[in-house]
């Protein structure tokens, strides 16, 4: 569990510095295995694979990519994580700028755990959960 988490940082780390190595991550099949830490790692495996996330949906084609993984639901619940809320919260901030992002969301019910983010979370994941409301209830969503 320890050496996924530290694998998943230094993903992280290479989006982080590199921008333009998230859709050479992605190729490298990374996405799949950092969407099941989300779900299903320790807190701090969720932290880091949600965060590297985070980095890499900030390019439109690996967005496409953390979407057909199957992304939406286990970081909707890792909203109710604290140690993983603000990067599923900016992952999620990319998700809602995709059409299909908004309606799987709205689906999913990430409503109400952004809204509790709102309140309740640092800084920076009430500043994504504000900005996916935001793109959420400019589409044909319902929210």
């Amino acid at each position: 569990a320890w050496l996924k988490a530290q694998a998943a940082q230094a993903v992280m780390d290479v989006a982080t510095e590199d921008p333009t190595a998230s859709r050479e991550l992605a190729q490298s099949g990374i996405i799949g295995p950092l969407v099941e830490l989300v779900e299903k790692g320790t807190a701090e495996g969720k932290h880091y694979a949600a965060s590297a996330l985070a980095k890499m949906a900030q390019d439109r084609g690996v967005l496409d990519t953390i979407y057909a993984a199957g992304a939406v639901p286990p970081l909707v619940a890792c909203l109710l994580n604290k140690a993983a809320c603000e990067g599923a919260a900016a992952t999620i901030e990319q998700l809602a700028s995709h059409p299909q992002g908004c309606v799987a969301l709205v689906c999913e019910g990430a409503v109400g755990p952004l809204t509790s983010c709102l309140r309740g979370g640092s800084e920076g994941t009430q500043l994504a959960s504000a900005r996916a409301l935001f793109l959420m209830s400019d589409t044909n969503t319902g929210v």
